[in-house]
């Protein structure tokens, strides 16, 4: 019953963000989302995610790459993020610890 939800939900969710003018996407741990495909260990499921995520940001199935739309994601682990998503960003802030 539930595979595949997570995939379903998150790209009904960029779709509707087709029918904005413009959106400010805030992902907050996005490496839970979007885990490197190189770790052994990453669940299916987290690989399908990044998949739809990755496909969603290049407008392929979207028509974000045309509006004003921004996506803003944070993490505390950078090292665990794909590297093809981490390529899509055009700002990478880094804060350092107080």
């Amino acid at each position: 019953k539930w595979y595949g939800e997570s995939e379903k939900r998150l790209a009904e969710l960029l779709k509707l963000l087709e029918q904005l003018p413009s959106a400010v996407i805030f992902v907050d741990e996005i490496d839970s989302l979007a885990p490197s495909r190189a770790d052994p260990n990453a669940h299916e499921a987290s690989r399908r995610m990044l998949g739809v995520l990755l496909r969603h940001l290049d407008g392929i199935e979207t028509g974000l790459k045309a509006r004003r739309s921004v996506l803003v994601a944070a993490t505390n682990r950078k090292e665990d993020l794909d590297a093809a998503l981490l390529s899509r960003f055009d700002v990478v802030l880094r804060f350092e610890l107080p």
